[in-house]
């Protein structure tokens, strides 16, 4: 699968969040062994803002619009060790630091499903 995209043209420069986000991607490359598999997720990735029905793989993929092509090759990125998931952690985390002051708390945010319960209801709701 290729990738197309539109370049920004020579005149113009990349908003600035656009910018950020791809530098941020480029910073976790090194946690993929090959480029193709990068190139995966970060197709995934860019894909997500624009499941507005669901966020899910599938929806992704219609986002990014590949609905005629072959999805196993990205399914099996979650299927087989592909990728070393400390690696990416510890990146984002790095990145994230350097936009923390240091006299300030680091904020961090955890999704309640994935934490283990004993308890059909979350305290709180």
């Amino acid at each position: 699968m290729s990738c197309r995209h539109t370049a920004v043209p020579a005149t113009q420069a990349a908003p600035h969040l656009l910018v950020e986000l791809w530098r941020l991607l480029r910073s976790h490359r090194p946690a993929f062994r090959q480029e193709r598999i990068f190139r995966r997720i970060r197709a995934l990735i860019l894909g997500h803002p624009f499941c507005f029905a669901r966020r899910t793989i599938t929806q992704a993929f219609v986002a990014l619009g590949l609905t005629d092509h072959d999805w196993t090759a990205y399914y099996r990125l979650f299927n087989e060790p592909r990728i070393d998931y400390e690696e990416p952690t510890s990146c984002f985390f790095r990145e994230t630091l350097t936009h923390t002051p240091e006299d300030e708390p680091f904020v961090e945010v955890v999704d309640g499903v994935q934490v283990a319960r004993h308890s059909q209801k979350m305290a709180g709701i």
